[in-house]
């Protein structure tokens, strides 16, 4: 009887273990922002909503803040939306990498993290800023 369970646990144990998978990366689960450099957009994959980089055009308010979260002073001119879009693509640091997505480099994607989100939460309230008025 001792045997017979040692041998049922180890059975368990092993099936146990192969169930166990090696977690997938944020980009693989569907975790990532879509960068489209010919619109100058950026998608956010889970919520399927789209922002246009050019809101930073006419909102400055949050590039400040972006600048600073990437280890800049500023977000140089005179193309904002075109050199946050290249930022979000290619932070100077290298911090995370992103995916060019066909052979054209139009398409990227970028994982959701603390710097990403920044530039996202920036783009938001540009869009709810100027929204408004």
């Amino acid at each position: 009887m001792k045997r017979f369970i040692t041998l049922f646990a180890s059975v368990l144990f092993l099936a146990g273990c192969g169930s166990i998978s090696v977690p997938k990366s944020n980009m693989e689960r569907g975790s990532f922002y879509s960068i489209d450099l010919q619109k100058l957009v950026v998608c956010h994959h889970i919520e399927t909503t789209c922002l246009s980089f050019s809101l930073m055009a006419s909102y400055h308010r949050p590039l400040d803040g972006i600048a600073a979260e990437y280890g800049q002073t500023t977000i140089p001119g005179p193309n904002i939306p075109l050199n946050l879009a290249r930022l979000m693509i290619n932070p100077p640091d290298q911090r995370y990498s992103s995916e060019q997505r066909g052979e054209t480099g139009r398409y990227y994607r970028v994982p959701i993290n603390a710097s990403t989100n920044k530039i996202w939460a920036g783009l938001r309230a540009a869009d709810d800023n100027l929204a408004i008025r």
